[in-house]
C-alpha cells in the first residue's frame, strides 16, 4: 500500500502488508526477459529506469474519470497526464501532478474511497486498479491541479525543475521517484520550499557487477565519498546522479594507476 504525507508533500513510510509497487515494477521488468539472458546493459538500464509503476496502474483510469466527471480544470490536468511519458525524468511533464494526486488520495486511496480492485499479490501486474469512488478521484485531481496552478502558474511543470539534487555548491535537476510510486530509480523529495524540493533519500550506493573475466563493474555513491569543504570530490558523484550515469569500479592495478589524481613516494 502507498503511504504519503499530505502535510509536507513528502512521502511517508510504513511496512507494507504485501507486495510493494517497487516490487511490482521489478517483476514487470524481469518479465520482459523471458526466454533470453539479461546483459550488463539490461541490468544497468533497469536500475536507472525512472518509470513509475503506479502511473501504469492508474493514469488511464484517472484521465477517463476526469473527462467524464471532472471540472474543466481537472480535464486540463487529464490532458497533461495523458501526454506524460510516465517517467520521473528531469524533463517529465506530468510527474508533479501525479505525485501530488497520490498525496491527495492518501494511503491505498483511502481518502478518495479506495481501489476499485484491491492489491492481489497473486496478480502483481494487474492489481490494484481503478477507483472505488470515481467522483472523489476526479475531485482530488481538480484540487491538486488548483494547487499546482496557484504555485507554479501552469499545469505544465518539469519534474527536474522542482526536484533538485543539492550538495556543495551545486543545485542540479533531479530524477527518480519515491519507491511508493513503484520506481526502481528511487528518490524521496523533502518538503517543498518555494516550489522546490531537495532529494533527501532513496538510492545511496548502487552497483552493477558482471562476474566476467575481467570483472565488469560500475557503481555510484550518490552523495559521494567526501564532505570536506573545498574538496573537488564533494559534488562529483552527485553530478553523475543528475545525469543518470555511473562510474567504473577500478580493481586492476593498471586501471588504478591510469586514473591516479596524485602520487606520493615515501
Amino acid at each position: 500500500p502507498m503511504l504519503l504525507d499530505s502535510t509536507k508533500f513528502a512521502p511517508g513510510f510504513a511496512a507494507p502488508a504485501g507486495i510493494t509497487q517497487r516490487a511490482q515494477r521489478g517483476i514487470r521488468i524481469l518479465s520482459g526477459f523471458t526466454g533470453r539472458k539479461m546483459t550488463f546493459s539490461d541490468v544497468k538500464a533497469g536500475k536507472l529506469s525512472t518509470h513509475v509503476e503506479t502511473a501504469d496502474q492508474f493514469v488511464d483510469d484517472l484521465v477517463t474519470t476526469a473527462r467524464r466527471l471532472g471540472t474543466e480544470r481537472a480535464r486540463r490536468a487529464a490532458d497533461v497526464l495523458e501526454k506524460w511519458d510516465r517517467e520521473s525524468e528531469a524533463k517529465s511533464d506530468g510527474m508533479l501532478l501525479f505525485y501530488r494526486f497520490l498525496i491527495e488520495a492518501g494511503n491505498s486511496f483511502r481518502s478518495i474511497g479506495g481501489f476499485a480492485v484491491p492489491t492481489d499479490d497473486r496478480k502483481p501486474l494487474t492489481t490494484p486498479r481503478g477507483f472505488a469512488d470515481p467522483a472523489k478521484a476526479a475531485a482530488a485531481l481538480d484540487a491538486v491541479a488548483g494547487q499546482v496552478e496557484k504555485e507554479y502558474g501552469s499545469l505544465h511543470v518539469l519534474w527536474g525543475d522542482v526536484l533538485r539534487f543539492r550538495r556543495g555548491n551545486i543545485d542540479l535537476p533531479g530524477n527518480g521517484a519515491p519507491s511508493a510510486m513503484g520506481a526502481i530509480r528511487t528518490v524521496n523529495p523533502g518538503p517543498f520550499v518555494n516550489g522546490k524540493a531537495e532529494g533527501v533519500g532513496g538510492d545511496t550506493y548502487f552497483a552493477v557487477i558482471e562476474f566476467s573475466n575481467p570483472v565488469h563493474a560500475e557503481a555510484l555513491l550518490s552523495y559521494g565519498n567526501w564532505s570536506r569543504k573545498g574538496s573537488v570530490h564533494v559534488e562529483d558523484q552527485m553530478r553523475l546522479l543528475s545525469k543518470k550515469e555511473m562510474r567504473p569500479i577500478w580493481r586492476d592495478r593498471k586501471d588504478v594507476e591510469a586514473n591516479l589524481e596524485a602520487r606520493k613516494v615515501f
